[in-house]
């Protein structure tokens, strides 16, 4: 058998904690870029179709205020600003089930069969919310304030608050 010296057995000491270090550098580094690869995930997935669920909602309550500035003397009595606002009525209602829709797409949590009915839920909502505003817009096309001010202060209140 053969017999080790000192420097020899430090030597071999080094190189197997060098080998080891080196070897863990290795694992670590693949489990940042594993971990890198499920954070991009979870953005990608997540925070972008969230950041579209925002957007839709702040689309609803600008459309909902379009109505709102439809039903004031101020906004009905100057043209340009009337018509402006009803574009902005059902442009910004479009933008809701536009941007709602990406969120659907790309979100992780969409795919759960627990949210098909929040999906079913939005949709029929949004059918109805989309018929009241028509008949506001209609309304407010006749000059029928009266008409188009119960139909926001209630049923389009009640279905976009359901």
């Amino acid at each position: 058998m053969m017999k080790l010296t000192t420097n020899k057995k430090i030597v071999g000491i080094f190189a197997l904690v060098l080998i080891i270090s080196v070897t863990g550098a290795a694992y670590n580094s693949l489990q940042t870029q594993k971990l890198k690869g499920e954070i991009d995930k979870i953005y990608n997935d997540n925070l972008i179709s969230i950041d579209y669920l925002i957007e839709a909602d702040r689309d609803a309550y600008q459309s909902s205020l379009a109505i709102s500035q439809a039903l004031s003397p101020h906004i009905y009595n100057d043209y340009d600003h009337f018509h402006k606002a009803l574009i902005d009525i059902s442009g910004n209602l479009k933008q809701v089930y536009n941007r709602y829709s990406k969120f659907y797409e790309i979100s992780a949590f969409t795919q759960e069969d627990d949210y098909k009915m929040y999906d079913i839920t939005f949709r029929q909502e949004y059918q109805k919310l989309t018929h009241i505003s028509d008949s506001i817009i209609i309304h407010l096309k006749n000059e029928d304030w009266k008409k188009a001010s119960e139909l926001y202060y209630t049923d389009y209140y009640q279905t976009s608050h359901a």
